[in-house]
C-alpha cells in the first residue's frame, strides 16, 4: 500500500517538488484516464475532469453565496481548469481529493499530482474543520490548492490499464547527492526527505532529458490501475 499512502500526502514518491512541472503553457487533456479504477489492493480511485465535476459545482455554489467582488480566475488558471482532473479515493472513511494534470514532453506523457483537500465523506467542503477554524470559502480551484508540493510520474496505458511510474527515489537521490543532475534541491536529514526546488523551466528540461531513462522512472514502483465498476 506504499504508493497509495504516498498519494494520501499528495505524492507519487518521497521526492517532491516545490514548483510545478505542468503549467498553463504545457498542460494537455488526457481523457483516457477518466473513469473508475481499482488498484492492486482493491482501493477504488475515481478520475474525472474538473469541469462538470462535483468539486466544480461546489465551488460555483460557494462563489455565488460568497463575496460578489471576488477576483475571477485568471486566463492561465482558466486554461488549467479546462484541462485538469480531480483524482479521489476513500481511505479510512476520509475522502481525499487531488488535482491531476498531464503534459507530453519529448513523446512521453507525464502526470503531476497535488493535494487539494481531505474531508469526512459525510460533510461538505468547508465543514471538514471546526466552525471556529473555518476560513472563507474558496472562489476557485487554485485558492484551495495552495501551499503544497507536487509529485510526478510517467504515464502509460497498457491493455486498458492506467500505469503511473514514479521517480525512483533512491536512484535520483544518488544522482542529486553526486551532483550528476543539475537541478537545485534541499535535503531534510531529520525527516529523510528531498525537496526539489527547481523552477518549472528547469523541471521541464530535466523531464525532457531523463524521460526515457528507466533507472529514473523504474517500473518496479509502478502503480497499476485497472478499470472497475461498483
Amino acid at each position: 500500500m506504499v504508493l497509495l499512502l504516498a498519494m494520501v500526502t499528495g505524492l507519487f514518491s518521497c521526492i517532491n517538488s516545490l514548483n510545478p512541472l505542468i503549467t498553463y503553457g504545457n498542460v494537455e487533456s488526457f481523457d483516457a484516464a477518466t473513469g473508475l479504477w481499482k488498484d492492486g489492493d482493491g482501493t477504488y480511485i475515481k478520475i474525472e475532469r474538473f469541469r462538470n465535476s462535483s468539486i466544480e459545482r461546489e465551488f460555483n455554489m460557494q462563489t455565488k453565496a460568497g463575496d460578489k467582488n471576488a477576483k475571477p480566475p485568471s486566463e492561465e488558471e482558466t486554461k488549467l481548469e479546462n484541462n485538469v482532473y480531480i483524482l479521489s479515493f476513500n481511505k479510512n472513511n476520509i475522502q481525499h481529493y487531488m488535482i491531476l494534470s498531464f503534459a507530453r514532453l519529448n513523446d512521453h506523457l507525464f502526470a503531476q499530482l497535488e493535494p487539494l483537500m481531505a474531508r469526512d465523506e459525510s460533510t461538505k467542503m468547508n465543514d471538514a474543520v471546526p466552525a471556529t477554524q473555518k476560513k472563507p470559502a474558496p472562489v476557485n480551484l487554485w485558492d484551495l490548492g495552495k501551499d503544497h508540493t507536487y509529485s510526478f510520474a510517467k504515464v502509460e496505458m497498457n491493455n486498458g490499464q492506467l500505469q503511473f511510474i514514479p521517480l525512483d527515489e533512491d536512484y535520483l537521490e544518488g544522482l542529486l547527492d553526486k551532483g550528476a543532475v543539475a537541478i537545485p534541491f534541499e535535503k531534510d536529514d531529520w525527516f529523510s526527505t528531498t525537496l526539489i526546488t527547481a523552477s518549472p523551466d528547469q523541471l521541464e528540461k530535466f523531464f525532457f532529458k531523463y524521460g526515457s531513462d528507466e533507472k529514473v522512472f523504474n517500473k518496479k514502483h509502478t502503480l497499476v490501475l485497472k478499470p472497475a465498476a461498483l
